[in-house]
């Protein structure tokens, strides 16, 4: 079925649900349009139809810059730079929010999309209002270093965790703690934050070793898309009024891992259980959110259960929404409002970044 008339189906079936679960139907029409260009356009023709991620983040910046400017916002003029910072592997970079100059605390950010779409402006801006904006003009400030990664199908596993590697070890060598770090994404980003954590516990052969000499301060994952099994409950109760429907995830996995999928014993959620073990070597406190009507729910809820098994002291927190569905914090940035998926995310990260504040850059 072509593109235009599988959203109205999408649509039309997300509103019966909606109205019978009592939901905001903004934001889930909002999914049903994104969940089929996802489902039914090829990676090229996404990328096509896009701004690249480097146009995303650009316009955002010069187009907050220019209001700060006209608004007499002087604070905020070194936080709205824009600052490319090339990568040593494939064509990756890092796209800077606020002042590493002058940062105390930095994210290192990975945006969902399947692998295969760019940064989307729902991203930078959450970004912005949660970990850079609030933190402006005082010890504490953050800069927020974007990972630009190559999408699929051009680069696939491992390139896109070497990347991530590579943005790690730069944050390193220019002198920034590790306990000064917090790494996260969202969907996919969510995906590669617990590709990356389990990789500092145990090297893959694919790509180089990170040496951390403390845990890192935080990690979070939004919405984390952790195996290819789609043996859950929640992907037949929300199948047709979430974003993302069990075809997707048949569909990530081929263009992500390749016609090979990864073998079962290395699955993030079903593979061996001792894989997370000591956790709290690596990372300090985690962060995991999904939405009651979200398909990948069951999948956030099962990795939260096997890490606090094998992790008895780690700080670990998960938050399961009950009106939302896949990546809401992303909806709420696209439609530029500060809603709960945000102020989830702005209490768990201040009371991490201003915990641990006086800590400074070395």
């Amino acid at each position: 079925m072509p593109v235009i008339p599988r959203t109205v189906l999408n649509a039309t079936t997300a509103t019966i649900t909606v109205f019978r679960r009592g939901l905001p139907l903004r934001k889930y029409l909002t999914s049903a349009f994104l969940g089929a260009s996802l489902l039914h356009l090829k990676p090229g023709h996404i990328q096509y139809a896009s701004p690249t991620s480097r146009q995303v983040y650009r316009a955002f910046m010069t187009s907050m810059l220019s209001k700060a400017q006209r608004r007499g916002q002087t604070d905020l003029v070194a936080s709205l730079q824009t600052d490319t910072q090339p990568l040593p592997v494939g064509d990756a970079s890092l796209l800077w929010m606020g002042s590493r100059k002058t940062a105390r605390k930095f994210v290192l950010f990975f945006h969902g999309g399947g692998y295969v779409a760019p940064l989307m402006p729902g991203h930078v801006e959450w970004c912005w209002r949660v970990f850079v904006a609030p933190h402006v003009g005082t010890p504490n400030e953050v800069a927020v270093a974007v990972l630009d990664y190559t999408l699929c199908p051009a680069a696939q596993f491992p390139t896109v965790l070497k990347q991530a590697v590579a943005a790690l070890e730069s944050l390193l060598a220019s002198g920034v703690r590790p306990d000064q770090i917090v790494v996260g994404g969202d969907s996919a980003g969510g995906n590669l934050t617990a590709h990356l954590l389990r990789h500092l516990l145990r090297p893959e052969p694919h790509a180089p070793p990170v040496h951390l000499a403390q845990p890192l301060l935080g990690a979070f994952l939004v919405s984390p898309w952790l195996t290819s099994d789609i043996a859950q409950d929640a992907m037949v109760e929300n199948d047709g009024v979430d974003m993302i429907c069990p075809r997707h995830i048949g569909l990530s996995t081929h263009v992500f891992y390749g016609a090979q999928p990864l073998p079962k014993d290395e699955d993030l959620v079903l593979g061996t259980e001792s894989a997370f073990d000591n956790l709290a070597s690596v990372v300090g406190d985690v962060y995991v959110t999904a939405g009651q009507q979200e398909v990948l729910r069951d999948q956030a809820v099962m990795w939260v259960d096997k890490v606090r098994r094998r992790n008895a002291g780690l700080k670990i927190e998960l938050a399961v929404a009950k009106d939302e569905g896949h990546d809401f914090i992303l909806l709420e940035g696209g439609q530029q409002q500060t809603g709960p998926a945000m102020e989830r995310m702005k209490t768990w990260s201040q009371g991490l970044i201003q915990g641990e504040g006086q800590k400074g850059k070395p």
